[in-house]
């Protein structure tokens, strides 16, 4: 809070107000072979001019930037700098994001050329602000005082290059460098920026009940599922999948598709909803689809079809069909290592799922391999603490446990959960399942009374959370059960 008060741009936020066209904003292009093209062509001067203003700025293009000394990461390897260009969008990013949001229409993507400002305070933001509209800007969407409904705040601004549509985002280097580390510091943030901090308690209050699944949803809930406005929606889905609130993730990606039918992408966030849900043969189902559909449009080695690959091996492997499941995730794993690189994280996943169902056939000694090679790439590509990492972590323990190694395992399980309170919280679903695992080693340890305790404390937390008949909840409560009559036999 004393960092948002410190960095707060009252002054930006009032002077400059978010403005669009009355008209659409759109290319001058719609064939999409012309139109990348002419943005291959102008992208040296867009990258000129955005040189220019950031230097007038005071600030160094090619710098590093930084917030309190710590480098500010745009991907888990790559920081921020400066300035920093994006390269074009590709041909099939754009045919994508063209059929997904707008119908096919190619002259809406006005993101092809598209680039990112890191200031360091509220003189250079007002600087490059005014920069930006000498240069005649046609779009600004001030997220400082609208923030997305996540919480992050920067604005997003559009002008045109030799007719071209081009993007620049502007960040404070203090909100960036925490965007990935604290959902609940956003809230901090978006109430200072947002100029109303009862108004966002307020709505905060709202959503808490909102994702009880014990709870009334209220009008506000049913109000915004009868709601036709897709962003709505998306970012109420944003929220409370980072919540980890699967029930109404589903109920939000269903309405999603219930507004757009043909949105892909959509789909693909229900299937990974309902594996979360234990709803493994509609995932199944749905995944299928959306495998063919992906093949089709994009190709078989297309990052977009690689997800939906990977989410019907999940599906499968969650039922017991470990040998399809195996197969789908080895060919997943081997077209990722191609086109992705052996460190990128999609590229662990597949690993990690890899290692899974080699475990659920019995093939420990080979999971257990495969998941420490995975470890060892989480903890140098994304860090110690990230959820790919903990993941991992939790996924050697359950090896080493399946094969009896239980003090190294319960290490392991001990240390993934004091990583996962701190970062998720004490009633995250991961958290909680979690909790069981070390008791279940505990318990083939003989370390009854501490086993019992953790597991009472789990299965509270997940009525609360989960609801009392989540299929995690009665496997929690099964568990609890065999540990009791264990203590009383004893």
């Amino acid at each position: 809070i004393a960092n948002a008060a410190k960095v707060l741009p009252k002054k930006y936020m009032n002077q400059y107000a978010s403005f669009s066209p009355n008209d659409t904003l759109c290319q001058p292009e719609k064939d999409l072979d012309k139109l990348l093209l002419r943005c291959k062509n102008i992208l040296p001067m867009f990258k000129q001019k955005l040189t220019k203003i950031t230097k007038a700025a005071g600030l160094d293009p090619d710098k590093v930037a930084t917030w309190q000394g710590k480098e500010i990461m745009l991907t888990s390897d790559t920081p921020y700098t400066s300035l920093t260009v994006a390269p074009l969008k590709t041909k099939a990013r754009c045919a994508e994001k063209a059929e997904n949001e707008y119908n096919g229409d190619f002259s809406r993507l006005v993101d092809i050329v598209r680039a990112s400002i890191v200031v360091e305070n509220e003189e250079q933001l007002i600087f490059v602000a005014q920069a930006l509209h000498d240069e005649g800007d046609v779009r600004l969407k001030n997220r400082f005082k609208e923030p997305l409904f996540t919480g992050y705040s920067d604005a997003l601004y559009n002008f045109k290059v030799d007719d071209i549509v081009c993007e620049v985002q502007l960040h404070v280097s203090a909100i960036v460098a925490h965007k990935e580390e604290s959902h609940h510091y956003y809230v901090c943030f978006r109430s200072f920026f947002a100029g109303n901090v009862a108004a966002c308690e307020k709505r905060i209050a709202t959503l808490e009940t909102c994702i009880d699944p014990d709870a009334d949803l209220q009008s506000m809930l049913w109000w915004m599922l009868m709601s036709k406005d897709k962003d709505l929606i998306y970012n109420m889905y944003t929220l409370v999948d980072e919540m980890g609130d699967y029930n109404l993730c589903e109920i939000m990606c269903r309405r999603l598709c219930e507004l757009d039918p043909d949105n892909l992408t959509s789909k693909n966030k229900l299937v990974t909803a309902l594996l979360y849900n234990c709803k493994d043969a509609d995932a199944e189902m749905l995944s299928r689809k959306c495998l063919e559909a992906r093949k089709a449009s994009l190709g078989e080695t297309h990052p977009e079809t690689l997800t939906s690959m990977n989410h019907l091996a999940s599906a499968l492997n969650s039922q017991g069909k470990y040998a399809e499941a195996e197969r789908l995730h080895h060919q997943c794993l081997e077209a990722r290592k191609t086109s992705l690189g052996k460190t990128h994280p999609h590229t662990l996943t597949s690993m990690s799922n890899l290692a899974s169902a080699l475990k659920n056939q019995g093939k420990y000694a080979e999971a257990e391999r495969l998941h420490r090679q995975c470890l060892e790439a989480c903890k140098t590509s994304v860090g110690e603490t990230h959820s790919k990492t903990l993941t991992s972590m939790s996924n050697l323990a359950y090896d080493l446990k399946n094969q009896g190694k239980y003090t190294e395992a319960e290490m392991l399980f001990r240390q993934c959960l004091k990583a996962r309170k701190t970062s998720l919280g004490e009633t995250h679903p991961d958290t909680l399942k979690n909790i069981s695992s070390l008791s279940r080693v505990l318990y083939n340890q003989d370390k009854y009374a501490e086993a019992e305790k953790l597991l009472q404390e789990c299965v509270e937390k997940a009525k609360k959370t989960l609801g009392k008949n989540h299929p995690d909840t009665l496997n929690f409560k099964i568990g609890l059960k065999i540990i009791q009559e264990k203590l009383n036999s004893v």
